[in-house]
């Protein structure tokens, strides 16, 4: 951990708000962070539809998420569902983190809020995805709020990791919904998995 606090190369700061506006302009990644609350969006250029199809193809597109070792998709009832993560990242310091999600979606408005109902180190998580049409395609926004239990002294630390991860999350988003279409094998959104106790992870694992 003291080699994290001390090596300047993995610290990332966020830009100052001319240049925030400046990348916003030109498609690349915007990111506000404000305490514990980060806000990143960036415009894609493909239909809303398709935006939304990726993202809410949870075991694939959040298997290619740099930060996550293993997820599955517990279970799904009509719009809401439960998503299980192990993280692992420079934020979470080599620690493989375990959370469970409860998330509900709303594909007429494509907006997906989630929160923490398990997680090891974590203290509360909250989100939401909005993605809405403009000219140049989609305008994908994610609004998260973490509080991890760690000392103090490693917030700062662990603000500029995470703020780090989430811009190449993003960037992998960007690349899965420019990709040409696949085949979709995720859950359809009107079928019931009665599972209720989460199962080992199996879709993904690294390392």
């Amino acid at each position: 951990m003291l080699f994290l606090l001390f090596n300047p190369q993995l610290v990332e700061q966020p830009p100052p708000q001319p240049a925030l506006q400046q990348l916003q302009a030109s498609g690349s990644v915007q990111l506000v962070r404000r305490g514990e609350q980060a806000t990143m969006s960036m415009r894609v250029p493909v239909p809303p539809e398709r935006a939304w199809t990726v993202l809410t193809n949870y075991a694939r597109t959040f298997a290619a998420m740099p930060d996550v070792a293993a997820v599955q998709l517990v279970s799904r009832q009509g719009q809401k569902l439960r998503l299980q993560q192990v993280l692992q990242a420079p934020y979470t310091f080599g620690l493989r983190i375990n959370v469970l999600l409860e998330g509900e979606e709303n594909p007429q408005t494509r907006n997906l809020r989630y929160r923490l109902v398990r997680g090891d180190n974590i203290r509360a998580l909250s989100g939401e995805w909005t993605l809405t049409p403009d000219a140049e395609g989609t305008l994908v926004r994610h609004t998260i709020q973490l509080t991890p239990e760690i000392p103090g002294l490693l917030q700062s630390s662990f603000r500029s990791l995470h703020d780090a991860s989430l811009r190449q999350s993003f960037e992998t988003l960007r690349q899965l919904m420019l990709a040409p279409a696949l085949s979709d094998n995720r859950v359809p959104s009107n079928s019931v998995t009665t599972t209720t106790t989460p199962s080992p992870l199996s879709v993904k694992a690294k390392g």
